[in-house]
């Protein structure tokens, strides 16, 4: 989590925006570095990903979190990825988005997609 989430200003915990996702993103690909990282970890990248691309993220439409959690559970399909301009970007989310953990990719294959390297 990254430090500005964690303090409070005017008795409340400050907002999340895009430097916060920034900083997760970079903690994730820390951990993808140092150990193996199982498959649900990637599904997560994919949100984070998702959300730094196009502002939001991929069930914002559900407000409360258990219910969100419940739909996730019971996904049958991939989330819909929007079109984007660069195709690497858009395959490395449907790759991460996976709904079935063993059509995702290992963390070493997501560190080897062109969209990661350079």
């Amino acid at each position: 989590m990254p430090p500005e989430v964690c303090q409070i200003q005017n008795g409340r915990y400050s907002r999340q925006g895009r430097a916060s996702d920034v900083w997760a993103l970079g903690l994730n690909f820390t951990v993808f570095l140092k150990t193996k990282p199982r498959k649900p970890f990637l599904f997560i990248v994919g949100v984070l990903l998702f959300e730094m691309v196009f502002g939001y993220r991929p069930f914002e439409h559900i407000q409360d979190n258990f219910e969100k959690m419940s739909h996730i559970a019971r996904l049958t399909q991939n989330p819909v990825i929007p079109p984007h301009p660069h195709p690497h970007l858009r395959d490395v989310l449907q790759q991460c988005l996976q709904v079935i953990p063993a059509q995702r990719p290992s963390a070493q294959q997501i560190l080897q997609h062109p969209f990661l390297n350079f």
